[in-house]
């Protein structure tokens, strides 16, 4: 399993992948896809749902404070910069979603401090594409009926 060492975080972060499980894009020859990586030692599968730093909280709540995403790729662009990244569906936590949506809640102001909302609005590709140094653990999201 090849491994990198990430250069663009403060702390080191191990990144590892099955070279038996990658494949190159059709339409782009520079990008690999993988279905899995490991990242500091916690396995991330397509479809996991992980827990993502927040880079704008301050360094003692990035993990409180940290987003929440379902992983839908992962892969590598060479001709970018060569950095493993992922692409996420998010979810919102109550207190992130705008004040203007907050009449489309089932139970609005009487969320659950766990709960969370899926993102459905039409996020650009980059706005959803993270690194995957960021994600530091899994985590589970029950779909309510």
């Amino acid at each position: 399993m090849p491994s990198i060492k990430s250069e663009n975080s403060t702390q080191d972060v191990a990144i590892e992948w099955d070279e038996s499980d990658i494949w190159v894009d059709e339409q782009d020859p520079d990008v690999k896809h993988c279905r899995r990586c490991v990242v500091d030692g916690v396995t991330v599968t397509v479809g996991d749902c992980v827990c993502i730093l927040n880079a704008d909280a301050p360094g003692d709540k990035q993990h409180e404070k940290c987003f929440i995403g379902r992983v839908e790729e992962i892969h590598d662009n060479a001709a970018d910069d060569g950095e493993l990244s992922a692409v996420v569906a998010w979810y919102w936590r109550p207190h992130e979603i705008p004040r203007r949506m907050w009449k489309l809640l089932p139970s609005p102001g009487g969320a659950g401090p766990r709960e969370v909302y899926m993102n459905t609005s039409r996020c650009s590709l980059e706005a959803r594409t993270v690194a995957v140094e960021t994600i530091f653990k899994k985590c589970e999201v029950v779909t309510l009926p």
